[in-house]
């Protein structure tokens, strides 16, 4: 039994190992085009192996998610297919039913026309009457609309006066004096506290990524050779510079001094793992000055 136990531990453990340490991994892949060229945008990314976990975006396609080498939604894009047929298929014959009642209802609808038609007479001469005293209505109304807008706008005016510019300033600044924001703002060490470890939590977020490739590859023309020549010789003292310090990256640029164009093809890969994203934000949660900020609040 407590060998059982064991082995049970061991391989938890094991699998727990696996899963903390697999690396995840995310490429992009980005073309734009100047010159009737359309942009296109295709990501990928995989957790611990493309066949196990993987979900890909296109332009094109969408978004897409892949379980061990099965896309997810085939079974219920199949059922919705076969519903819509069924719905089709019901859909007709109540049509069909439809119109066999149609075409009884057409003879009483040639009765109704007739007692429409002796109607119409009798409305006709109550119309005269009606349009009397819709004419005493409106007076009415013009009356008591134009009241309202005389006491509405004494109203108003009364508001006003009430409330002046200073005293809205003045409960703007109690408001913000009361918030725990500018408390904790107003306390200097505790400011210069908060400020170090903001700093220290964007370097540790940085540090979660590790940038495995990136490549861009451009072919860019202007009209103005000069400019051109500028550009490109600032980018090529940009990739000096990144390698001599060894950095993944491959940069290119193919400089078109005859026509106006541009064409740029990257490539980003970057990886990380579960064990690395839980290290960094367990340190920037315990190096979070609590009991200072609950000491000033």
């Amino acid at each position: 039994m407590i060998t059982t136990i064991l082995w049970i531990t061991l391989i938890a453990s094991i699998i727990l190992l696996i899963a903390v340490a697999s690396p995840i991994r995310l490429s992009c892949k980005v073309a734009y085009g100047k010159n009737g060229r359309d942009a296109d945008f295709y990501a990928v990314a995989h957790y611990p192996h493309p066949r196990i976990l993987r979900a890909e975006y296109s332009a094109a396609n969408g978004l897409k998610f892949f379980i061990l080498g099965f896309e997810k939604g085939d079974g219920d894009r199949n059922a919705n297919n076969d519903d819509t047929r069924n719905n089709d298929i019901d859909n007709t014959d109540d049509i069909n039913g439809t119109d066999g009642i149609n075409a009884e209802n057409t003879d009483t609808e040639d009765v109704n026309a007739k007692d429409i038609n002796n109607t119409d007479v009798i409305n006709a001469k109550n119309t005269d009457t009606e349009d009397v005293n819709t004419n005493d209505i409106n007076n009415t109304k013009s009356i008591n609309t134009e009241t309202e807008n005389v006491n509405h706008e004494k109203s108003r005016d009364t508001k006003e006066k009430r409330r002046s510019i200073s005293s809205k300033i003045r409960s703007g600044i109690n408001g913000v004096k009361r918030h725990n924001l500018y408390k904790i703002l107003r306390n200097k060490p505790l400011r210069k506290k908060l400020s170090r470890w903001i700093k220290r939590s964007l370097v540790r977020a940085v540090r979660i990524v590790s940038v495995e490739t990136l490549k861009l590859r451009m072919r860019i023309g202007l009209r103005d050779p000069a400019t051109l020549g500028k550009i490109y010789g600032w980018f090529l003292a940009t990739q000096s510079a990144l390698s001599l310090r060894d950095y993944r990256i491959d940069l290119s640029v193919d400089p078109v001094f005859t026509e106006d164009c541009l064409h740029i093809d990257s490539e980003l890969k970057i990886k990380t793992t579960p064990s690395i994203i839980l290290w960094q934000l367990a340190i920037i949660a315990v190096t979070f000055p609590y009991w200072k900020v609950r000491k000033e609040l």
